[in-house]
């Protein structure tokens, strides 16, 4: 919320400032050249281990699901995935993807409030004491 905010109040700012780049130069703009230079080595630093972390995901999830028989293979069919998509660039990515989100989006957030008012006030606590 606090990011949107920012955004919204610098928008007059952001014209023309390219969708991948906008980060950057909100920290720059905002925390001035030296820390924003720092928030930008921490956004760096943020993709570079989510990325890490999603492709050891989907590798593990390849071998459990045996789609492959090696470890190797499935991390080598991950990697391959990413490089590709990485040669698209974020609007490429972005023209594949938006139409997929659109309908996902609404439907997960649908999920998670549904499964969250079910927890809030419908969950047994009787139920979920283990062991006393």
């Amino acid at each position: 919320m606090g990011l949107i905010c920012i955004a919204a109040y610098n928008s007059q700012s952001l014209t023309g400032v390219p969708k991948d780049q906008l980060l950057v130069f909100l920290s720059k703009m905002i925390l001035g050249e030296r820390l924003g230079f720092i928030s930008a080595v921490s956004i760096l630093l943020a993709c570079f281990t989510t990325s890490i972390a999603l492709t050891v995901a989907y590798a593990d999830f390849l071998f459990e699901r045996r789609v492959v028989k090696k470890y190797n293979h499935a991390l080598f069919i991950t990697l391959t995935i990413s490089y590709v998509m990485s040669n698209f660039g974020l609007k490429g990515i972005t023209y594949i993807t938006e139409p997929i989100l659109r309908i996902a989006y609404p439907l997960l957030l649908t999920c998670i409030l549904v499964t969250l008012f079910k927890h809030l006030f419908f969950f047994n606590k009787k139920k979920a004491t283990v062991g006393v």
